[in-house]
């Protein structure tokens, strides 16, 4: 059966009636409860291990739960809730092997987006670049306000490398990194040692030396043995799933 023999087959009323499950109404309600989870998330107000009851958030959000299920399978979507048939919902643990290899995989694709930044920036990037570098300066006695303007200067990097394939998966790894970044920013020497290396980047960028601005964006990801190490301490363990609970776990790494 050809398209035309469908249009004519098919009332024109119910072509043109919006379903249950695309009505606006509905997808408002999806998006919203989506984002006030997103947020919680990032804030840590949620934690990795954390139970998400639905009936407990459509009553929240006053909703009915069928939008909360949709935000969910969204968020699970994205890695950062796990969705277990008859046991509901939680927010996602990784292993440690994962959340490495998570960490591995930003520190491959930043210093290329970096690298990208040098190559294109313009002025006005980097005006707004240098904006949110002093913004982190005036935030340096203030961990919490340090960690957001330190999220900002990084995506002005990702704005400045006009790709933005490469700048959304970024963004994606790097949320499911915050959720185990427990004070990794808190003490003042982590703090002037992310500055120093902010400084070292933007002048690389700016003078469009592309070599340095890789380096020194790779000198400033905790990917390393010894940067990873000091990251995972700070981390509970209760964060990680039972795999990760075993102590030879951290052998195989």
């Amino acid at each position: 059966m050809n398209a035309h023999v469908l249009a004519i087959a098919t009332p024109p009323e119910t072509m043109n009636a919006p379903t249950p499950a695309t009505s606006p109404r509905k997808g408002r309600h999806t998006f919203n409860v989506q984002e006030a989870l997103l947020n919680d998330i990032d804030r840590g107000v949620l934690t990795p291990g954390m139970p998400l009851e639905e009936r407990a958030l459509a009553d929240k959000f006053d909703v009915s739960r069928t939008p909360v299920r949709d935000a969910l399978k969204q968020l699970a979507q994205m890695g950062l809730v796990k969705l277990t048939p008859h046991a509901g919902a939680q927010i996602a643990r990784k292993s440690i092997g994962e959340l490495r290899a998570l960490l591995e995989y930003v520190s491959e694709l930043e210093p290329l987006c970096t690298k990208l930044a040098a190559r294109r920036v313009d002025a006005l990037q980097i005006a707004r670049m240098e904006a949110a570098n002093a913004l982190c300066e005036r935030c340096a006695n203030t961990p919490e306000e340090y960690g957001k303007a330190n999220e900002a200067f990084h995506d002005v990097i990702y704005d400045a490398s006009h790709n933005p394939i490469l700048a959304n998966q970024i963004k994606a790894a790097r949320r499911q990194v915050k959720m185990y970044r427990v004070g990794s920013l808190a003490s003042p020497a982590h703090i002037q040692r992310s500055l120093e290396d902010h400084a070292a980047i933007v002048k690389a960028i700016s003078s469009g030396d592309e070599r340095r601005a890789m380096e020194a964006m790779q000198k400033h990801l905790p990917a390393g043995n010894t940067g990873f190490s000091e990251f995972l301490a700070k981390v509970p363990m209760h964060y990680f799933d039972n795999e990760s609970a075993n102590p030879y776990a951290l052998m195989r790494l």
